[in-house]
C-alpha cells in the first residue's frame, strides 16, 4: 500500500501523481510557481510539465528543473516513510523542494544573486 495515504496500491503513478498527499505538493508547487494547477496521469507528465506552460525559455527551464527536485523529494519522504518510519508530512516535502530548489540555481544557474526570501514567494522573481 502507499505508505503515505495507505489508500491503494503503491505504484509510480500512484505515488508521484495520485495520492492524496502527493496532489497537495503539486498544488503548492503550481500556486508557488504561478502556473495553472497540475494535472497529472503518470510520471511522465512531471517529466513535461514545462511543456504545457507557455513561457518563456529560461522559466521553462528553472520550471522543469524544480519538477525534477520535487519529484526527488516525494522520493525521499517515500523512503523516510517506509525505511524510518516517519510520519508523512506535504509541508516537509514542499519545505525540501524549495531548499533544494533555492541552492540549486545559487549554485547551477546564472541567478547567484537570490534572496530567500522572494525565492520562498515566487521562485521565478529574479527573471
Amino acid at each position: 500500500m502507499c505508505p503515505f495515504c495507505d489508500e491503494a496500491e503503491e505504484s509510480v503513478e500512484h505515488l508521484f501523481t495520485a495520492c492524496v498527499v502527493v496532489v497537495r505538493v503539486w498544488t503548492a508547487f503550481s500556486v508557488w510557481c504561478n502556473i495553472s494547477p497540475l494535472i497529472l496521469f503518470d510520471f511522465k507528465d512531471i517529466l513535461e510539465i514545462h511543456k504545457f506552460i507557455k513561457r518563456s525559455k529560461k522559466e521553462e527551464k528553472i520550471i522543469h528543473g524544480l519538477a525534477m527536485i520535487a519529484s526527488w523529494c516525494i522520493w525521499k519522504e517515500r523512503n523516510e516513510v517506509v525505511f524510518s518510519q516517519k510520519r508523512c508530512n506535504p509541508q516537509d516535502i514542499i519545505g525540501e523542494m524549495k531548499s533544494r530548489g533555492f541552492a540549486w540555481m545559487k549554485n547551477r544557474a546564472s541567478c547567484k544573486y537570490i534572496s530567500w526570501t522572494e525565492w520562498c514567494k515566487y521562485p521565478l522573481y529574479m527573471l
